[in-house]
């Protein structure tokens, strides 16, 4: 079990070790890595997804990670570094795409299976 830290606030921050298959898979969700740390930045709207990647990948139930609310002003730009809407709306697009091809596979080894019996 590797040390992973949740923080819930304006956005979703994980603090964990380096993962290629974390790092591919937050990309495609649409997170961003802060420069110089290891902290990950999600959309608020997709901490149960943030959540459910990161106890498949580190091995551990993270819902009861403790939740740290960081109060922001209303008035507080965006950072730089921050998916635009289009990237992110790229970015699932693809990330549906693959789903539906891995889809059509398992209904097609449904069909063979079928056949058999």
């Amino acid at each position: 079990m590797q040390s992973v830290i949740i923080s819930v606030g304006a956005e979703v921050e994980v603090e964990a070790p380096y993962n290629p298959r974390f790092h591919d898979a937050a990309d495609e969700l649409g997170g961003t890595l802060t420069p110089d740390s290891d902290v990950w930045r999600f959309a608020r709207s997709d901490e149960d997804h943030v959540r459910r990647l990161c106890s498949e990948i580190f091995g551990h139930d993270t819902s009861a990670t403790p939740t740290r609310v960081q109060p922001r002003e209303v008035t507080e730009l965006p950072e730089a570094e921050t998916v635009s809407a289009h990237q992110r709306r790229a970015n699932l697009l693809d990330r549906l795409n693959s789903l539906l091809d891995e889809v059509a596979d398992v209904h097609t080894a449904l069909q063979g299976l079928t056949k058999h019996t």
